[in-house]
């Protein structure tokens, strides 16, 4: 099973499950007093020579189980004058904490970028040259928005994240009930109204193959009206399940639903009108366009279903997470082997492999991975951890031979 690449794109998978990561949520205005300097980036010990892929971890920190850190006080007040919490050797054993950026940084960033000087020839074409840089420099706040998320998520401990996603499970249960039996309930009121897409383009090719008597077809109030209710009870839906739609897969597949409805009934509307005033032809026609655009809306979301079944890579932020916490975990691991992760159904199967010192016991190798593995089943998103011990990084790689059936 292969891994690589750049990350998925599985944003239109149904198969969604209550999730603490938010990439890029609302942009950060805690203010805090970061060092001047950017520390060095600790040097990686070199235990042996040769070829390896490895991560060393550097031993001289003392990192453990990192409990969810103590913030300030003065949160819950100005948020605009909250700092940055404060961490210890235990709880960010790798100084990650000292690359966080502050809102006024960013802002300073954004703004030296925007003010950089032109050329006769940019200030000619100034207009376009402002909105280059105004690009460029979202784009550069952007990034470092985004490490700062990575390194928070990171510095929270494995039972923050556990009860951060019980929280909000628990907050959204009474909107989660409410959209999933209001779907259903307004699906089997206006079951009548709903039609399969294959069908309906069959129906409508023959009409359009069979000469009419008229140029027109008869308008149907009563038709018309049953639509238009059917198309406000489902814009009303849609918008109910937007907020949660990303959270859960359920709710997933009801908005999805209702928006191939609002499709159907407004277009449906649109053409019934068309076909009645200006010409037959347009109501057949027009059913045979929703039929293949529904077609292709629901294909499209079951590639993405498809996607998570063959076990494709999970993205970088989670890979990147799941190392730091196989890193940090003991002070007597001393690299990482390997750190793979996939999608196994809407959740994550991990495996990673540790490297050990080789005088160590077989009952201390074993407590380690057994506790490194139930901290990363641990995860919201983890449905099952593997961690593999070895004492060596220079071996061929596992379950590399090809199977001769």
């Amino acid at each position: 099973m292969s891994h690589h690449g750049s990350d998925p794109d599985l944003h239109r998978a149904i198969s969604l499950r209550p999730s603490p990561f938010h990439n890029h949520p609302e942009p950060s205005t805690r203010i805090g007093q970061l060092p001047e300097g950017a520390l060095p980036v600790p040097s990686l010990p070199q235990t042996k020579p040769g070829a390896s892929t490895s991560y060393e971890v550097v031993e001289s920190h003392d990192p453990v189980s990192r409990p969810a850190y103590a913030r300030n006080a003065s949160e819950s007040g100005d948020v605009e004058g909250r700092p940055f919490p404060t961490y210890t050797d235990q709880d960010d054993p790798l100084d990650l904490s000292s690359r966080l950026k502050s809102a006024e940084q960013l802002n300073a960033i954004q703004a030296n970028t925007s003010k950089k000087r032109q050329s006769a020839k940019d200030r000619l074409c100034a207009p376009v040259a402002q909105t280059k840089d105004a690009v460029q420099s979202r784009k550069i706040r952007g990034f470092y928005e985004g490490q700062n998320e990575a390194i928070e998520r990171m510095l929270k401990s494995v039972d923050e994240h556990r009860r951060e996603a019980k929280e909000e499970a628990g907050a959204d249960h009474l909107q989660y009930k409410i959209a999933v039996y209001g779907s259903f309930a307004a699906n089997v009121v206006l079951a009548g109204l709903q039609f399969v897409s294959f069908i309906l383009i069959v129906m409508s090719a023959r009409e359009l193959a069979t000469e009419p008597e008229a140029e027109t077809k008869r308008f149907h109030l009563p038709a018309v009206l049953a639509v238009c209710i059917a198309f406000a009870t489902k814009f009303a839906l849609f918008l109910y399940c937007w907020s949660l739609r990303n959270k859960y897969s359920s709710i997933r597949i009801l908005w999805e639903d209702h928006r191939n409805d609002l499709f159907i009934n407004g277009f449906g509307v649109l053409a019934s009108v068309g076909g009645s005033k200006l010409a037959w032809q347009i109501d057949p026609a027009g059913a045979i366009v929703l039929s293949c655009l529904v077609s292709f809306l629901w294909l499209r979301t079951a590639y993405s279903e498809f996607q998570l079944l063959i076990g494709v890579t999970a993205p970088t932020h989670i890979l990147q997470w799941i190392t730091y916490i196989s890193m940090t975990h003991s002070p007597d691991i001393v690299s990482l082997d390997t750190v793979r992760a996939w999608y196994s159904g809407p959740r994550i199967t991990v495996e990673v492999d540790i490297v050990l010192h080789p005088e160590m016991t077989l009952k201390e190798t074993h407590d380690i991975a057994e506790d490194l593995q139930n901290k990363l089943e641990g995860l919201p998103d983890v449905e099952r951890a593997y961690v593999h011990s070895d004492y060596e990084t220079e071996h061929r790689a596992e379950h590399f031979l090809k199977k001769e059936l």
